[in-house]
């Protein structure tokens, strides 16, 4: 089963692919330089996949728990939660490229946002659910029977570059033509209500002067103001 999300608020990743030609360029070089040591350093695959301790994981783990304890400390301090310079995780090259999957690399990248919170009987983030819709889970099996899809012929115009090439062949394949029916998908949200507010309240003065606040939600809330 597989479903789509839709991003509904820009949010930032740090940036773990392994860089492309246009990353060497003048004006972002030094960008690259400074992060091509850990991308390195969290690229390599892991050689022993059976044993319970993979030394392979040891950095991007202590990337991934630097990014938990300052989302954390956002929770507990008065800065904002949807705060547009808040790091929500990370995105980066998978290690899993194969002759398999020929598609190039452009389609092997892989997004992990890890929980801001977690103290709701949702069972899930309501930080991260804010960001995105969701559509309703479509299996491949289910949608192949409904059209004849037992024939593709890949028509390859031999003037378009390598990487145009790759791309209409992801195009005609099965994971394409699942993308492509998951465009079209219901999408909906999921419950959710993130506050824009440290976890402690707000105090208004005694002169009652308005607060601004952000809250985003997937419906209707009451505000209950409570006196001290």
């Amino acid at each position: 089963m597989f479903s789509a999300y839709k991003v509904k608020y820009t949010f930032r990743v740090f940036d773990m692919r392994i860089p492309s030609d246009s990353d060497y360029a003048s004006e972002v070089l030094v960008q690259t330089i400074r992060r091509l040591p850990l991308v390195l350093a969290c690229s390599f695959i892991v050689k022993n996949p059976s044993d319970v301790f993979k030394p392979e994981y040891v950095i991007p783990q202590m990337l991934i728990e630097t990014i938990i304890c300052n989302n954390r400390k956002i929770t507990q301090c008065e800065k904002s939660r949807i705060d547009p310079d808040v790091i929500w995780g990370v995105i980066y090259t998978s290690t899993h490229i194969s002759k398999d999957f020929p598609y190039g690399r452009h389609f092997l990248e892989n997004i992990v946002l890890p929980v801001i919170e977690s103290n709701n009987p949702s069972n899930y983030c309501h930080c991260l659910a804010s960001l995105f819709d969701i559509s309703q889970p479509l299996c491949y099996e289910y949608e192949s029977l409904k059209e004849n899809t037992s024939c593709i012929f890949w028509e390859i115009d031999e003037e378009k570059t390598d990487e145009e090439k790759l791309k209409e062949q992801y195009g005609q394949s099965k994971m394409g033509y699942l993308e492509e029916k998951l465009k079209n998908a219901q999408f909906g949200m999921l419950d959710h209500i993130v506050i824009d507010c440290p976890d402690s309240g707000i105090v208004l003065d005694h002169a009652g002067t308005p607060i601004n606040i952000k809250i985003r939600s997937s419906g209707p809330y009451k505000i209950e103001l409570i006196d001290s």
